[in-house]
């Protein structure tokens, strides 16, 4: 599962980071919430470099009658390959989600508390995403998911699931328009590795999905 998350890193680090031309100027998101506009990278049109935009969070196929339907976030990697929502955009819609760290929440005391999970350099990364576009009576609809995988050491005591990280030296396979085998794209969405990550307690004010900016990150006082 991954219903939050936060991408801070500045425009132009984004743009060294996933090679592209130019970022438009994104206000830094602590608490990044399902059906807001994320940050998208794909390959352009025509093959030629990549470029960056702005998606719903939460996916609506291109064949929908109308968007009254469920707008999952998330989509499994285990059935993401046969589902009839998802497979098509698999084989043909994928990818980037830029992020640099992703919020699960652990049950203390009949309370929840979230958890931050990041990269130990505090870097940013790519979940691995599918896009899809739907013909909307006011336009078009562009909108995304993240897929998820089996949790690693450090996120399996808070949460069954993790979001796909990929790898770095993966990303550009996982993007590249020509690959469709799933045989080749399944190896690239597995669980990252534990070692190369941290996890932090965060405030739980951001429960609220309306609860923004550089507190979400404070950690909570101490139990007296």
């Amino acid at each position: 599962m991954c219903a939050r998350y936060t991408i801070r890193t500045p425009a132009d680090l984004l743009a060294a980071r996933f090679g592209l031309d130019q970022v438009p100027d994104l206000r830094p998101r602590y608490n990044v919430a399902p059906s807001q506009p994320v940050p998208v990278v794909g390959v352009k049109a025509g093959g030629q470099g990549r470029g960056l935009a702005l998606f719903r969070w939460g996916f609506i196929p291109h064949w929908a009658a109308d968007d009254s339907g469920p707008k999952p976030v998330n989509t499994k990697v285990e059935t993401v390959v046969g589902s009839s929502l998802f497979g098509e955009s698999f084989r043909r819609r994928r990818c980037l989600v830029p992020a640099d760290g992703f919020y699960e929440w652990r049950t203390v005391h009949k309370k929840k508390v979230p958890v931050r999970f990041r990269l130990k350099d505090d870097a940013p990364f790519a979940f691995a995403g599918v896009w899809d576009v739907w013909a909307g009576p006011a336009g078009k609809v562009f909108t995304v998911a993240i897929l998820t995988t089996t949790p690693n050491d450090l996120t399996r005591p808070v949460h069954d699931r993790m979001p796909v990280i990929l790898r770095p030296e993966d990303e550009a396979a996982w993007l590249d328009p020509a690959a469709d085998d799933p045989g080749r794209l399944l190896p690239l969405v597995g669980p990252y590795a534990a070692d190369l990550m941290a996890a932090d307690p965060v405030n739980p004010a951001l429960n609220k999905a309306s609860f923004e900016g550089p507190d979400c990150l404070v950690a909570p006082a101490p139990a007296a």
